[in-house]
């Protein structure tokens, strides 16, 4: 039988070592694709890093639970303040936020319980503000409507309205025309000392 070369390096005390298995790329763990030769390895951040910053909020988005953010900047329309339909379209972005819900005078017509009917009314007064504060601004920059300005002026009987409810509620008015203010300037008035003035006798001599 004919002997192969290799046959002869391993009679001849020769061996061919075995091949070596190459390792387990630390990678394959990890899940990490290795970069292509020639490339220099990108680093990537972290998901806390990257979680992070995207929880960064601009001021006035944490400003508008505390009554300071301008509301020109938290309620802007996509098409900025251009006419009265941006103001509108700017209004509907206000009731629209869920922490702007407030109940209609309709809704409230059940509800009996002051203690409720005080946060009612406290928040109405909050939207009602909030949206008055924005047509003002909005005003200096489209300019004074007729409109608009009825619009406001719509926000400001409503927002008089609950406060008015609030001062009754408490046991109070802010109405001095009412008829209980009347009568406290009745009694008041039948209270007053009525002041004599003494008469003198004038003696005219010629």
């Amino acid at each position: 039988m004919a002997k192969t070369a290799q046959d002869k390096r391993n009679a001849g005390g020769h061996r061919t070592p075995a091949p070596v298995p190459a390792p387990a790329a630390s990678n394959a763990t990890t899940g990490a694709v290795p970069p292509p030769s020639g490339s220099q390895s990108v680093a990537v951040p972290s998901r806390s890093v990257a979680t992070s910053q995207m929880q960064v909020k601009p001021p006035d988005s944490v400003a508008q639970y505390d009554g300071t953010g301008d509301p020109l900047l938290l309620y802007t329309p996509e098409s900025g303040f251009i006419d009265d339909d941006s103001i509108l379209k700017a209004i509907d972005l206000v009731e629209e936020t869920p922490t702007n819900s407030y109940l209609s005078d309709v809704k409230m017509a059940r509800i009996v319980k002051s203690s409720t009917l005080k946060s009612i009314h406290f928040q109405r007064l909050r939207v009602f503000q909030l949206i008055v504060n924005l047509i003002n601004s909005a005003q200096e920059i489209v300019g004074i409507s007729v409109a608009i300005t009825e619009v406001k002026e719509n926000y400001e009987r409503l927002m008089n309205s609950s406060l008015d409810a609030l001062f009754k509620l408490n046991g109070g008015t802010m109405d001095l025309g009412n008829n209980a203010s009347r009568e406290s300037r009745h009694q008041e008035l039948k209270h007053c000392k009525i002041v004599k003035v003494p008469k003198f006798d004038v003696m005219l001599h010629y």
